[in-house]
């Protein structure tokens, strides 16, 4: 079922060729840390039995996630305050 869809939506030209079940799992993972899910929420999501694996699928998103708290946090500080 899922090629067969994969296939209907690669003559749509909704998604590009080479989609797979594998690369999904890192979008959704990626998705999900962005949007500040944990670890244990993104395994829980995606099926993991470990908090590693989803660790592994969201590693992207995860240092994008904190590179963004960092300079958040940064600016505060320069801050003068009142």
């Amino acid at each position: 079922m899922f090629f067969k869809r994969i296939r209907a939506l690669e003559k749509a030209s909704k998604v590009g060729k080479g989609l797979t079940f594998h690369g999904l799992r890192h979008t959704v993972a990626t998705i999900l840390a962005d949007a500040g899910a944990s670890d244990r929420e993104i395994m829980s999501v995606l099926g993991h039995a470990t908090e590693r694996m989803a660790q592994h699928y969201s590693k992207g998103a995860d240092r994008k996630r904190s590179d963004n708290s960092a300079v958040i946090k940064l600016e505060r500080k320069r801050k003068p305050r009142v």
